[in-house]
């Protein structure tokens, strides 16, 4: 099964309804899932070699406030196109943090070390960077900060045409 670890965030419905459509025309995987931080890329496991894992990480960190106030243009390293990433300005750090835990265990053999991980919400593609850099600024959000909340984890099953919850991990749940 191929698996991710994604956080849907918590957004005000205004700049929700404001990304999400700038992704329904920019974004191709706007319709597989919502906007999101990836925190593990895919990678080919069974839910049950992961939930461990994810159950430790859940309970040890509190729900992450962050603040986006700026676009950044990428070129993809697995593709040829160039991306538009939100990239928080608070929150980033612990958002990290995150991604570094979950990779400290049993998914330590998929991380991918010559990519650097830098928390983000990608919310488009363009074939080439100077177009990108032309798509980022019509969504500006250095006018009007975007804030939100990290609250909890989904474990998805991304090998279909669709993205599937497996299931959601609250921050800071108890045994």
């Amino acid at each position: 099964m191929k698996l991710a670890i994604v956080a849907y965030p918590t957004l005000d419905e205004v700049d929700r309804q404001r990304i999400e459509s700038f992704r329904t025309k920019h974004d191709p995987q706007s319709s597989r899932l919502g906007v999101h931080f990836t925190l593990v890329f895919p990678v080919d496991a069974a839910p049950g070699e992961l939930e461990p894992d994810l159950e430790l990480a859940a309970r040890t960190i509190q729900p992450i406030a962050f603040e986006l106030w700026s676009t950044h243009v990428v070129r993809d390293v697995v593709g040829s196109d160039a991306l538009i990433f939100l990239v928080p300005s608070v929150g980033g750090p612990q958002i990290e943090a995150l991604h570094d835990s979950l990779y400290a265990g049993v998914l330590r053999p998929h991380l991918r070390s010559e990519i650097p991980f830098v928390p983000h919400m990608t919310v488009g593609a363009a074939s080439d960077l100077q177009l990108a850099e032309r798509l980022a600024q019509e969504l500006d959000v250095s006018s009007r900060g975007v804030r939100g909340m990290v609250a909890k984890m989904d474990l998805v099953d991304v090998g279909t045409h669709g993205v599937r919850s497996i299931k959601t991990y609250a921050f800071g749940t108890p045994l």
